[in-house]
């Protein structure tokens, strides 16, 4: 590669690096055909140095950009890294509120093989560095891609966090390459903290606000100082724009008060306002009643949807809203039972295979006559000896339903012989056929 100018002197640790890989691993075979850097590199693809442990292999693929009293910000050079650095500090704020708590939601952590290929395709096959930020007095910690084109932040839940939230309130990061590629794509920015100094005070920003443009003040809510009084003074200048990027940008200092505000205002983002870590139920109550299914429907799947709600959500007009509801992993045995009632069978399926449906909740669904899905539900985890028992005990209800139910349970592996006088004496003979074909008789 070297004599046909296919490498530079500079790629050399690059080489050695691959070079190493498929020498620990018993694959220098790959080399033959290797004529350039990226076949060289596509030949260690899915190989993992076996010189090193893999605690040994994540340290080694993640590099330190700055560690001061502030910041720990961390390069992460392959996808095991990535999973690591999405790990949170125990005082992380957000570390309770993640779908997997103590872990971020970036795609690209997501340890299987979909998080790998997000991985690979953010970084461009590692053409592309993928940074953490963690703040060491807050204990946020924050994803950062810097995209030729743009630039890509997000918070612990997989937000979208405004460049400024990063430049303004980490101030240590505006003379690295990080900052100086967040001010070359985000010009207003640029210009933003060229005009203010960093270290404004909380009258400081109360006077911006006073004389500012819309444009300054979508930055300046990003501002380590920025607090509630500041909020109240967007709301009371009333620019939809400004409200809308307080809220959309999930700004903590905006309080279920100034929710219920925005909510009632007609040309708000509702959906902004429902996904806000501050909206509480009695937000996602007031989106239900929006002629907007598609608002409903995100409402009923917020995980602060409530017993109330989520019947609410059943009552809805619009059957994918109703099917959400039944879905909810805090629907209640009560909730359950409503969606089983349903006319519609996809509500009564989302219900079955909901993961708190409970033992009496499929007592409850085996008494309906769901000829969509009773051979289903005859066959379900929960079915056990008691369940048996009180289904055998069921009044034939005159249009074969209960009959095909009891036929389907003697079939079942738990049926046994002390169920057979709870049969009629149609079903006995067969049963004890069933039974001996088991050798359970």
């Amino acid at each position: 590669m070297h004599r046909n100018n296919e490498i530079t002197p500079w790629d050399s640790i690059k080489v050695k690096q691959h070079l190493s890989i498929l020498n620990n691993s018993n694959n220098l075979h790959r080399i033959n055909g290797n004529h350039t850097l990226k076949h060289l590199e596509a030949s260690t693809i899915g190989l993992e140095d076996k010189k090193y442990t893999k605690k040994e292999n994540i340290d080694k693929n993640t590099s330190i950009i700055l560690n001061n009293d502030n910041l720990l910000i961390r390069q992460h050079h392959n996808h095991q890294s990535a999973i690591k650095g999405a790990y949170l500090h125990p005082q992380n704020p957000m570390a309770i509120h993640t779908n997997e708590p103590g872990k971020a939601e970036w795609c690209i952590s997501a340890d299987n093989e979909d998080g790998k290929e997000h991985f690979n395709n953010y970084s461009n096959h590692g053409n592309v560095p993928i940074y953490t930020i963690h703040n060491k007095h807050t204990k946020r910690t924050f994803a950062y891609v810097p995209n030729p084109d743009n630039t890509e932040i997000r918070d612990e839940k997989d937000a979208i966090i405004h460049p400024a939230h990063i430049l303004l309130q980490h101030t240590d990061i505006i003379n690295t390459p990080i900052g100086e590629h967040i001010l070359k794509h985000n010009p207003l920015l640029h210009k933003f903290i060229q005009k203010y100094p960093h270290n404004l005070s909380s009258d400081d920003i109360h006077k911006i606000l006073n004389t500012s443009n819309t444009q300054d003040d979508s930055i300046l809510m990003h501002h380590n100082n920025f607090d509630k009084t500041h909020v109240d003074k967007i709301f009371e200048k009333g620019n939809i724009d400004s409200i809308d990027n307080l809220i959309g940008y999930n700004n903590i200092n905006v309080s279920n008060e100034h929710l219920h505000k925005a909510i009632d205002n007609p040309y708000t983002n509702k959906y902004n306002i429902i996904s806000h870590v501050n909206a509480d139920s009695s937000i996602l109550h007031k989106a239900m009643d929006d002629e907007d299914e598609y608002l409903r429907g995100s409402a009923i799947r917020h995980p602060k949807a409530d017993e109330y709600l989520i019947n609410k959500g059943l009552d809805d007009s619009d059957i994918n809203v109703q099917i959400e509801a039944a879905k909810h992993k805090n629907a209640t045995e009560h909730n359950l039972n409503k969606a089983i009632n349903s006319e519609n069978h996809l509500v009564r399926a989302a219900a079955y295979t909901n993961p708190g449906f409970t033992k009496n909740n499929l007592l409850h669904a085996l008494s309906k006559s769901d000829r969509e899905h009773w051979s289903d539900l005859a066959d379900h985890p929960l079915i056990d000896k008691d369940v048996i028992t009180k289904v055998l005990q069921f009044e034939d209800d005159g249009h074969g339903y209960v009959n095909d139910v009891k036929s389907a349970l003697i079939r079942h592996p738990l049926f046994d012989k002390e169920h057979i006088k709870y049969l009629p004496s149609y079903h006995q003979s067969f049963a004890n056929k069933i039974l001996h074909e088991k050798g359970k008789i």
